[in-house]
């Protein structure tokens, strides 16, 4: 079986014997420094320069860039924590002694670190010059990795839609080289995407097995463990699992635990379980920082701490998860502003709308959850609209509005049935059932006339307003 702990061991010990060693730790400020520093030198070399840099001649050198190469993704899913380590060495190395066959992969990972820090301009940089010194001379027993390195940069900027066609590109291209880890890796991003991007849950699901059944094929388990963990959140959303099986406990390594944060914390949102979304929100903290990459999923998680943090918030009053709400939204704007409106923007404004309404400001709240809507549609995303209906609803049920909430229940259930997620329109059917069914809306009137601000002016009593429970 591949352990990949075991090749990681393997690859720093070959690295001390060509006198590249890595250090057991570093820490963060250390990163950050270096970091600076290679970027100032790279701000006084112009994209034309790197693409014709000097050649790398020494094979003490080449040997030890080929080595960090191999070691990228292993460290990604075994230690993240030390993976600046070998993409600022291998970028450095290209620098200060030319450019070699395995660059590419050095400068991919750079500019997915650099959007990680939310240096946007410099991530889309380096991502794209990783592309061209890869069609300049970087190997073909590489491209597989490139690939799906700046396919999850390239994320953060163009349609997940569009990144996933690069993905099977890089698929048959890491096949055709022999790159089975990179092939794995491309197909589970691929997958991956096809969920958060909102297609059909069946496409998903369809997708997702036959990758799983390639990654068993190829002993890939480190990669078929991850996922499962996606396949039991779809299969639970299609209606076809009672829950989610796998334990917080049965993890191994951080990569896992941060997926089955990711996982966990989305059903929970989507099913309404407000104690699992307490718990996997403060789980996949510890481990929030642990990360120097930006893939795409992380993009998609910050989404999701966003709208658990809010909903916490609400159902605690406790400062500290309306900041860290507040920290996702400013996410989810810089991606928008400086990388792709298409992904972002509806993802942002929903942060807004929550804001918002957790802060008693419920007339741009309104304002807020009826544009993020009218985006999500925009842009296609079913799954994200749905969600906004559906959270639309609860903040009209909040206020006594029980025309608006049952109106926006109604379009969340048809984007839910159009999803394929059954369990979560059974959810929705029952819970209209038992909120509307006795719910005379005509004679409502006075309460629908009623002032938006006279509620806001009511929501200081704090903690009258949590014993409806209403999200």
């Amino acid at each position: 079986m591949f352990i990949l702990s075991d090749a990681v061991a393997m690859g720093r010990s070959i690295l001390s014997q060509l006198d590249h060693g890595l250090p057991n730790s570093i820490t963060v400020e250390d990163i950050m420094l270096n970091t600076k520093q290679t970027q100032n030198i790279l701000s006084n070399i112009s994209d034309s320069s790197l693409g014709n840099y000097e050649n790398m001649t020494d094979k003490r050198h080449i040997m030890a860039m080929k080595c960090l190469a191999k070691l990228e993704l292993l460290i990604y899913l075994v230690n993240p924590d030390l993976q600046p380590l070998i993409t600022l060495k291998m970028v450095n190395i290209s620098i200060d002694h030319g450019m070699c066959s395995t660059s590419p992969i050095g400068f991919a990972y750079f500019g997915g670190m650099l959007v990680k820090l939310g240096e946007m301009s410099d991530g889309y940089r380096f991502s794209k010059l990783a592309k061209v010194l890869l069609e300049k001379g970087g190997r073909k027993e590489i491209a597989g990795d490139v690939i799906w390195t700046t396919s999850e940069v390239l994320s953060y900027y163009e349609p997940f839609q569009t990144v996933n066609k690069y993905r099977v590109h890089g698929q048959i291209t890491a096949l055709a080289a022999g790159d089975v880890q990179s092939a794995c890796a491309l197909k589970m991003s691929y997958c991956t995407t096809l969920l958060w991007a909102g297609f059909n849950l069946k496409t998903v699901q369809e997708a997702l097995s036959d990758a799983g059944c390639y990654m068993r094929a190829q002993n890939n388990l480190s990669l078929y463990s991850l996922m499962q963990l996606v396949q039991q959140s779809v299969l639970v959303l299609l209606g076809e699992a009672d829950k989610f099986e796998v334990a917080h406990s049965q993890l191994t390594n951080p990569i896992e635990i941060v997926v089955f944060c990711i996982c966990k914390i989305y059903l929970s949102l989507v099913l309404n379980a407000y104690d699992d979304v307490r718990q996997c929100a403060e789980n996949f903290l510890k481990f929030r920082g642990s990360y120097w990459f930006a893939n795409s999923s992380r993009a998609v998680m910050e989404f999701f701490m966003g709208l658990a943090a809010f909903r916490i918030y609400r159902e605690t009053g406790e400062a500290q998860w309306l900041e860290r709400g507040k920290q996702s939204k400013s996410m989810l704007q810089l991606w928008a502003e400086k990388g792709s409106m298409w992904n972002f923007q509806h993802k942002h404004i929903l942060l807004e709308a929550e804001d918002l309404y957790s802060t008693c400001d419920f007339v741009n709240a309104r304002l807020a959850y009826r544009k993020a809507i009218t985006v999500a549609r925009m842009h296609k995303y079913i799954h994200d609209e749905a969600l906004a209906c559906e959270l639309a609803g609860y903040f009209y049920l909040r206020l006594d509005m029980a025309t608006e909430s049952l109106q926006h229940f109604t379009f969340a259930h048809e984007k839910y049935v159009e999803w394929g997620a059954v369990s979560k329109v059974d959810q929705i059917n029952v819970f209209m059932q038992e909120t509307f069914s006795s719910v005379n809306i005509a004679s409502l009137g006075s309460n629908m006339s009623t002032s938006v601000t006279a509620h806001e002016q009511n929501c200081n009593n704090s903690q009258d307003s949590r014993k409806r429970r209403v999200p």
